[in-house]
């Protein structure tokens, strides 16, 4: 089975982060691959903190 690697590009909320160009979406910090948690808000929504801002996952995605 043929193993693929994951593209990504950048962030536009932030350009020191990158985000995967496929599911499962995956945000990374580029200096040291730090992937930033996300958790649930009240209405659904994943909800994360990227770059000392918090950010819709969705969102993020849609740019």
């Amino acid at each position: 089975m043929a193993q693929t690697e994951t593209e990504f590009v950048t962030l536009k909320a932030n350009n020191e982060f990158e985000i995967s160009t496929s599911e499962p979406w995956v945000i990374r910090r580029k200096e040291d691959g730090f992937i930033p948690k996300f958790s649930e808000n009240n209405s659904g929504y994943l909800l994360g903190w990227v770059g000392g801002q918090a950010h819709l996952l969705h969102r993020l995605v849609a740019e």
